[in-house]
């Protein structure tokens, strides 16, 4: 039974991590029936607001809390930002996202902060990008991206025009091990910009 309702839930080593506004969970199970949470002590947990500040770094789970940034890893919650932000920072509409073992917390009021873990302990730094939509990570381009109403594209790049779209669809190609011939494919790409 879990107090309040459900703000982010996160897999995590096997087990869910399901956060309520002002607590944290652990679920275990391998079915609905056999399924049970457990009520971390620490009274910490992901508020309607910070929902999207929920991000998973080298196996631990960061998150914007009511009292700060929080890490969660090992079956216990840090406050990382005790002692070092205070107040911490109210980030409207949170955004997060990291880079390089540095955590990015946008708000679309034009307030946020970096969280830079690389050095052992955590060293924070206001940010005034402004984000309203969302911030995500592209491993395979090591790019980071913002997609705001307005416009969007890679974090910190020098570009003008930052405009990014994206569409997907799922594809199915049955056996690899079959010869298969497709007769069509089709790949649409607008946009600007110089290839050096």
């Amino acid at each position: 039974d879990l107090d309040g309702t459900i703000t982010g839930i996160v897999e995590y080593q096997g087990e869910g991590i399901v956060f309520t506004p002002n607590a944290t969970y652990r679920v275990r199970g391998n079915n609905f029936e056999s399924m049970s949470a457990v009520k971390l002590p620490e009274q910490q947990g992901v508020p309607a607001g910070n929902v999207n500040s929920i991000v998973n770094v080298n196996n631990t789970i960061f998150f914007i809390s009511n009292d700060g940034l929080c890490a969660y890893s090992g079956g216990r919650i840090n406050i990382i930002s005790q002692g070092k932000l205070n107040p911490f920072p109210t980030i409207t509409n949170v955004k997060g996202a990291s880079k390089d073992n540095v955590l990015f917390f946008f708000g679309s009021s034009g307030q946020g902060l970096t969280c830079d873990l690389r050095r052992g302990q955590p060293v924070f730094s206001k940010l005034t990008e402004t984000v309203d939509q969302r911030a995500f990570y592209v491993q395979e381009e090591d790019r980071l991206y913002l997609k705001k109403s307005s416009n969007g594209g890679a974090f910190q790049e020098g570009a003008t025009d930052n405009s990014i779209t994206y569409q997907s669809r799922a594809y199915d190609f049955a056996d690899a091990n079959e010869y298969k011939v497709y007769k069509r494919a089709q790949v649409n790409y607008k946009g600007s910009g110089s290839i050096t």
